[in-house]
């Protein structure tokens, strides 16, 4: 099966940030708050009840963190946005849609480290953008990820336990956060995912398919 090509980083002149983005000191954690982005649909098969056990498991062992949580939202929002939204003021930079694309890359580019609490995803499109931002991934270890991010970016999941599959991703986040301070790992690549690379490799899947309607 073929992945969903990467969209080309746009070049953006420079524009006003938010005010959680004007004094960003880096990616080094050792300066503030450790700066985490979710970025997914507002819907239950993205796991915002796992979301919210992480958080709570960070608060409890005093993780200094930030976190900027993206996506659609629909008429139907899991209630546990709102308890994240009443329960982690504190620590929320960003809460919903960006209001445009090139915010949308600022955001990526802000984060350094990018969660996933899916129990459904197909490859996790705006976790592969956070990615090539620079992005650190956190992220379960199910679905598409092991395919394509190393395995000491992956926590045990745990689908009959929210707060075990928490605990698990806690750990992760606090040990990629020291990798951060100590400067021991450096930005994965997913260029192999652009849409340069990949574009042979549609021409010949559509060639076929064109082929076999002959």
């Amino acid at each position: 099966m073929l992945p969903v090509p990467l969209r080309d980083r746009e070049s953006q002149a420079p524009q006003a940030l938010p005010d959680s983005m004007a004094s960003d000191p880096g990616r080094c954690p050792s300066v503030g708050p450790v700066r985490l982005l979710w970025a997914a649909r507002w819907e239950y098969d993205k796991g915002p009840d796992r979301l919210l056990a992480l958080l709570q498991q960070l608060e409890a062992r005093q993780v200094d963190f930030e976190i900027a949580l993206l996506g659609e939202q629909f008429r139907q929002i899991p209630e546990s946005f709102e308890q994240i939204r009443q329960d982690f003021s504190h620590r929320l930079v960003q809460f919903g849609y960006a209001e445009s694309r090139a915010d949308y890359q600022r955001w990526l580019g802000w984060a350094q480290l990018v969660i996933s609490t899916s129990i459904h995803e197909f490859q996790g499109v705006a976790v592969l953008e956070a990615i090539e931002a620079g992005a650190l991934p956190v992220l379960p270890d199910r679905l598409a990820y092991p395919e394509l991010v190393p395995s000491d970016c992956l926590y045990s999941g745990d689908l009959e336990s929210v707060e075990r599959e928490a605990q698990h991703a806690a750990d992760l986040i606090q040990s990629q956060q020291q990798r951060l301070g100590e400067g021991s790992v450096g930005a994965l690549s997913v260029a192999w995912l652009r849409w340069p690379e990949q574009a042979d490799a549609y021409r010949r899947c559509f060639r076929r398919t064109l082929e076999r309607a002959d």
